[in-house]
Parts: C-alpha cells; sequence; structure tokens
C-alpha cells in the first residue's frame, strides 16, 4: 500500500522530520541484549479481583518479546514469589543493554514511600508494608544492574481498597492517593506512572487498562523515540478517559536517542552536515504543518513547531504559543485537582462521621479526631476549595469548625450541604440551636431539622427526634413518638437509640413494659460500648429481671463501664466487691471503686465511701472524712446521707 502526500504536506513533514533527524541518525539496530520482567497481580485475597492486570501483562509481554526482549512473565504473585522474581531478575539484568519491568495491579503511598502489593499482602496497619509490599526502589535496584537504558513502567495507582481498611500507627502518617514523585539517582533510568504522581488510574471496562492499551498502541511503532513514545502514549491515554487521567515520567535518559522498536530500512550511511541558510517556506506547508500538530498534547512538539515555523508566520507562531499555555494551565489544573483529591481522601479519612450515609470513610467522634484536628480543618478546606459542590466535604469541614468550637463557621458549611439535602447537615444544625451554639437557642428550631433529616433516614437526627419528644423539647412530651424513633434510629443500629429503647422497655415509658426487650436492646448498645447500657445490663443480671441472675456476668459488664469511667458501674461494681457478689469479697477494692465514682461527685459513691470511712471498711476509720462524705452527698439530695448525719449529730 503506498500513500501519496500533497505537495505542501510533504514539504511539512520533511521539516517536521528534520526537527528530530540528528535523534534518527543516531539510532541503531536493536541492543545487544534485552531483558524484561513483566508481573500482572489481580487475584487478591483480601480484596475483589481486579479485572485487568493479567492481561495487560500477557499483552505487554507478547509484544516486548516481539521487540527482541528475553521476557519473565509472572502472574500473581505472593510475597514470596515477587521477591524470587526480583531477585532472579536483578541478576539476569546485570550488564544487559536494556532493561524492563513492567506492573500491573495494586500500588499504593504511605508516609512518602511507594509500595507493590503482593497477592497475598494482609495489610491491617501501615507497619505491616514493611513486611508484606514491595518498597519501588527495591523493583528499581533490581533494573539498575544494567548497563544501558532503566525503565520501570508501572500500571498500579488503581483506586485502592487497602487504604480503607488499613489502620495508621502515627498521626504523623497518612495514605497518599497514588503514587508519590520519585527521582531516581544518577542518570539513564526512566519510572513511568499510569497516573501523575498523587492521582489514581482508571481500571478500564475493556481487555486491558487505559494506559496498557495505549502503551500497547504505540509500543511496537517503528521509529518512535522513547520520550516521544511516551508522549503519545499520554496524548492516548487523557483523550481515552476524557483527560482524567494524565500519565506522568521521572528520572532521566542519556542524551543519545532511543528506541524500543528500531526503523525496518538499514541504517543510513552517514551524511556530512552542510548549514545552509534556512529556505523559504509557503504558506500551505506552515499551515499543513500546523495541522499535524494542532491537537497535540506534547509541549515539546509545539515548540519544535515554533522553532521551525515560528519566525516566518506570526500567525501560527501565536497559535501554537496559546496552545502551549492551555496546556500549561490544563498541567496546573490536574496538579491542583491531584491535591485536591489527596486532601479530599485525607478529609474523608480523619473526619467521616459514624452516622452520616454519605461518608467515604469509617467515621470518627469528635474526640476521635480531635488530636487531628489542625490536619483535618487544613485537609477539609483545601478539599472543600478544589470541590466546592462536594456535599459530603462542606458537612465534613463544617464539622471540623464544630469540634473547633467555631459554631458560626460549622453552621455557614453546614447551611451548604443541607442546602443540597444532605441530612446529616441538617441534623447538625438541629443540634446547634438545641444547644445554643452560634446561634440563640431555640428547640422549635432544632426540632424543625431534626424531623426532616429524620424522615430522610439519619439516624441520629432519628435519635435527637425521640429525645425531643422524650423530654418535651420544641414539641408536646410524646413518649410513645420517641419510641417510634428511637426504634427506627435503633435498627440503623445508633447504639444510644438502643440504649434508650432499653431504657423505655425497662421503664414502660411508651410502650408496653418488658425487661426481656429491655435487656436485648442494652446488650445491643453495650456491645457497641455505650457505658451506660453496660451498667444497665450489669444491674439486670444482678438482679435477675429479664435475664437469669448471674453475679459474674454483672461484674463483667460493671467493670467494662468503669473502666470508661461511668461513675454508676463505679458504684455498682463497689458494691459487688463489698458483698462478695460474683467476684472475691474485698473491703478494700470496694472502697476503691466507691472512690473513683466519689471523686467523680457521684452521690451514691460520695455516701458508700463515708460509710467505709466511718466503719473502718477497706480504709482507716475516719470520722471527720465520713461527714465530709455524707455532706457532699446530702447535698445533692441523697437521702441516706442525710439520715446519716441526723444519726451522728452533724446535721
Amino acid at each position: 500500500m503506498s500513500v501519496t502526500l500533497s505537495r505542501a504536506k510533504a514539504g511539512a513533514f520533511v521539516l517536521l522530520a528534520a526537527i528530530v533527524l540528528a535523534m534518527s541518525c543516531a539510532a541503531s539496530a536493536f541492543a545487544e541484549r534485552r531483558v524484561a520482567l513483566v508481573i500482572g497481580n489481580a487475584d487478591y485475597r483480601q480484596e475483589a479481583r481486579l479485572q485487568n492486570p493479567l492481561n495487560d501483562a500477557d499483552d505487554v509481554a507478547a509484544a516486548l518479546s516481539r521487540l527482541q526482549f528475553d521476557v519473565d512473565k509472572h502472574h500473581d504473585l505472593t510475597f514470596a514469589g515477587m521477591r524470587r522474581a526480583l531477585r532472579e531478575f536483578s541478576r539476569k539484568a546485570a550488564g544487559a543493554d536494556m532493561a524492563v519491568v513492567f506492573f500491573a495491579g495494586h500500588g499504593m503511598e504511605v508516609g512518602g514511600r511507594n509500595y507493590l502489593i503482593p497477592t497475598d499482602a494482609q495489610l491491617a496497619t501501615d507497619l505491616d508494608l514493611s513486611y508484606e509490599a514491595f518498597e519501588i526502589e527495591k523493583v528499581m535496584d533490581a533494573v539498575a544492574r544494567a548497563n544501558g537504558v532503566k525503565l520501570v513502567i508501572l500500571d498500579a495507582c488503581r483506586n485502592n481498597p487497602f487504604a480503607q481498611a488499613m489502620e495508621l500507627t502515627s498521626p504523623s502518617r497518612s495514605i497518599g492517593r497514588g503514587f508519590k514523585r520519585v527521582e531516581p539517582e544518577g542518570g539513564g533510568m526512566l519510572i513511568a506512572y499510569s497516573a501523575a504522581a498523587g492521582t489514581t488510574a482508571d481500571d478500564g471496562n475493556g481487555r486491558n487498562s487505559p494506559y496498557t492499551q495505549a502503551l500497547l498502541e504505540h509500543i511496537e511503532e517503528p521509529g518512535v523515540e522513547i520520550r516521544i513514545l511516551f508522549g503519545k502514549v499520554r496524548d492516548s491515554v487523557l483523550q481515552h478517559t476524557g483527560r482524567q487521567q494524565r500519565p506522568a515520567e521521572y528520572g532521566s535518559l542519556p542524551g543519545t536517542a532511543i528506541f524500543l522498536s528500531a526503523t525496518q530500512s538499514p541504517t543510513p550511511t552517514p551524511v556530512p552536515i552542510v548549514r545552509t541558510p534556512a529556505p523559504s517556506v509557503s504558506v500551505e506547508t506552515v499551515v499543513a504543518a500546523w495541522s499535524m500538530v494542532e491537537k497535540s498534547d506534547d509541549v515539546g512538539l509545539l515548540q519544535a513547531f515554533r522553532k521551525q515555523f515560528g519566525e516566518r508566520n506570526a500567525f501560527y507562531d501565536a497559535l501554537a504559543m496559546r496552545r502551549i499555555d492551555a496546556l500549561s494551565k490544563d498541567e496546573e489544573k490536574s496538579a491542583e485537582k491531584a491535591e485536591g483529591m489527596a486532601a479530599r481522601d485525607t478529609c474523608d479519612r480523619l473526619v467521616a462521621s459514624p452516622v452520616d450515609k454519605g461518608a467515604r470513610a469509617p467515621g470518627r467522634n469528635y474526640e476521635e479526631f480531635e488530636q487531628d484536628i489542625g490536619e483535618a480543618l487544613l485537609a477539609c478546606w483545601r478539599a472543600a476549595k478544589a470541590f466546592p459542590n462536594d456535599l459530603t466535604t462542606r458537612y465534613q469541614l463544617g464539622r471540623t469548625y464544630h469540634a473547633k468550637k467555631d459554631y458560626s463557621a460549622a453552621l455557614q458549611e453546614y447551611r451548604v450541604a443541607a442546602a443540597g439535602g444532605y441530612a446529616a447537615a441538617m441534623t447538625n444544625i438541629g443540634a446547634l440551636y438545641a444547644a445554643g451554639l452560634g446561634v440563640e437557642k431555640d428547640d422549635v428550631e432544632a426540632v424543625k431539622w431534626y424531623r426532616v433529616a429524620a424522615a430522610l433516614g439519619n439516624a441520629q437526627a432519628q435519635f435527637n427526634f425521640g429525645v425531643a419528644y422524650a423530654n418535651g423539647q420544641g414539641l408536646r412530651r410524646d413518649d410513645a413518638q420517641a419510641v417510634i424513633w428511637y426504634r427506627k434510629a435503633a435498627e440503623q443500629r445508633h447504639p444510644y437509640a438502643q440504649f434508650h429503647l432499653g431504657w423505655m422497655y425497662e421503664q414502660g415509658h411508651g410502650v408496653e413494659k418488658s425487661e426481656t426487650e429491655a435487656v436485648r436492646w442494652y446488650r445491643l448498645a453495650a456491645e457497641q460500648g455505650v457505658s451506660g447500657s453496660q451498667s444497665n445490663l450489669g444491674t439486670m443480671y444482678r438482679e435477675g429481671r429479664g435475664v437469669g441472675r448471674n453475679y459474674a456476668e454483672a461484674v463483667k459488664w460493671y467493670r467494662k463501664a468503669a473502666a470508661q469511667g461511668d461513675s454508676d458501674a463505679q458504684v455498682n461494681l463497689g458494691y459487688m466487691y463489698r458483698k462478695g457478689l460474683g467476684v472475691e469479697q474485698s473491703n478494700a477494692e470496694g472502697a476503691k471503686w466507691y472512690r473513683k465514682s466519689a471523686d467523680q461527685g457521684n452521690m451514691f459513691g460520695q455516701a458508700n465511701l463515708a460509710s467505709m470511712y466511718e466503719q473502718g471498711f477497706g480504709v482507716a476509720k475516719d470520722i471527720d472524712k465520713a461527714v465530709e462524705l455524707y455532706r457532699k452527698a446530702a447535698a445533692q439530695g441523697n437521702e441516706a446521707a442525710k439520715e446519716s448525719l441526723a444519726r451522728l449529730g452533724k446535721t
């Protein structure tokens, strides 16, 4: 098949070809020894199977084989398998003229370090990475022994499910989005990322990922210098993904031209260079040349066009300059977006609410992220700036201001999210009105917000709405309605709704009294760590109500609640030690737990500890100390303490 060019296009083609003529003249036949390691990891044991990596590995290995590489190909390597493959390839690469590693699978950046993930990795915490994954530097070390070109291609920046489940052991460490930029020491090595540093790659819906598909489209093109090759890959990926994914390369190669696929024609005989004045160029030739480069995303090619034609035609020089400026702005926007997405991930990780259905990460209570409040505020602010219409981010920024007690700023962000129908934001607006924080206290206004958010299914709003009915705040008291809304929230596993519903069943408020149902709901809340529910469940076991009497089980639940600082549970645990119920009798232990409760101002703890001092049980007898404690308890209305003071003549 032959192709005929018009004179103008032929002239343009010749002139553009002159831009890279010096490089192409330096090209030689294939390097004497080429080696490649190709790994595709898809079948991860702890996560869903990836659809592309095995196809990617097979197709890239086949292409490299056709390019005269000696290829080692592996599927679904475990940690031991990857270690063995890298060690063997490192030996094979020693002295090679060209060494290539291609990896498709999961990768991640944590604490400033990049890792490739084997299929058997178990990453419960960030500390596991050192023992379960491979730092990219290990791969770079494997190709470093080659004498010539060293190339590492990583199609591994997929959105990573490992990151969502991993626990960070230090507040100074964070999980990045995609990989961090690397700069290999020395020259001769290029690291190609399927997505630029700080961004993630798309898996795609076809046989190959968008990046590997683009690589396969261009890797075997004859006579294409390697840097231009990756520029073409970048252009194709941008086109395939609607400019959502932008590959990038890091490192540096020698100043000579490098080809993966050489031209099929014999190496030309060197021709002496004769420097002559630049020939005149017709407008038609300039127009034809511009048509070849006007849609390119390769800034270098556009700059070459300006160098070749700019002085001859100011109009097309200006067009090329405008295109370069636009690409530079796109690059800046892409970088800003990548930074925004990284900030959003951090905001999600630190500030997501446990009762927000729109949360993208496991939730944390206010007290859990207070220690990270500075980092959280900065991340959420940056994320909101990058994605002003992301309602989850705006709500979480409000939540961060809320934790900092900047209630006016919190209310402003909540209102933005609430205007978009975000139920969690509506709930928190109601809470601010109920408490009078940042606004004048208004129970009616609070109930208005709770009602809407509760109807949208927000469990916290349903619980708050139930509390409003139970206490008659902002509306007429109605225990039956309180039970209805507690139940709706409790069925969504809201722990405090379960606790309150248990209380309503125990007391018979708004529902037929049922101690069996009370125990059931107390247990559900207790298992989620609600101390009041743990204490009440302990009492049900101690008294044999709704469940068989079991002192040991009562002690177990009292101890769990007491460990959380629940003063009622501490009193009850002291009583169990004092009486020897479910534990070995110990007045000293009894006094210890009474004291913990009394120190929190619990009048029962104060009265019981006073009795221990009066009688000298578990503590040295001290009437003055006893009277002091009785008076504290009596001041809170404790009748037993008042009677003891009267008996001692200390009223």
